[in-house]
């Protein structure tokens, strides 16, 4: 006997095989950033009843690119290793308040993108001087970071 699942929601930012935002910016990450590139991200939890576990990766899984920080068995923000719970902190806090000093770690850490998800929080206006929106829609903005030249 076979047995059909209820159909989910595309446009939910909790699906584990992403929305329809979701996959569309990843999707254009992975044809159009080199392979090398860097990523960070404000989303790091994936959904449930239980405290945020950081087990969300679906950035990289999607887009072949590698994280700033990324997935692990423990819970945020009780994350066991420092430099780990440095690029947390880094990572979650650019998106939110862009600097200066942000932007020159995240650029000596490789990152290159942000993957800024709107269902973790509202998208700012701007993220000028430090980045600009290379792609957006209604789930996700894209920035590319301004890295200073050397």
């Amino acid at each position: 006997k076979r047995i059909s699942a209820p159909p989910s929601n595309p446009v939910d930012a909790n699906l584990i095989s992403g929305s329809i935002d979701q996959i569309e910016i990843l999707n254009w990450l992975r044809n159009n950033t080199e392979t090398d590139d860097v990523i960070a991200t404000n989303r790091f939890c994936i959904p449930g009843p239980q405290s945020c576990i950081s087990k969300w990766q679906l950035v990289s899984a999607l887009s072949h690119r590698r994280m700033l920080f990324e997935g692990g068995y423990f819970t945020i923000p009780n994350i066991p290793d420092q430099e780990l719970k440095s690029r947390f902190r880094l990572s979650s806090e650019f998106g939110l308040n862009p600097s200066p000093l942000g932007l020159i770690r995240l650029c000596e850490y490789g990152v290159k993108w942000y993957f800024f998800d709107h269902s973790v929080a509202d998208p700012l206006k701007t993220w000028e001087p430090y980045s600009s929106v290379q792609i957006q829609n209604d789930g996700v903005s894209l920035l590319k970071l301004r890295c200073p030249t050397n």
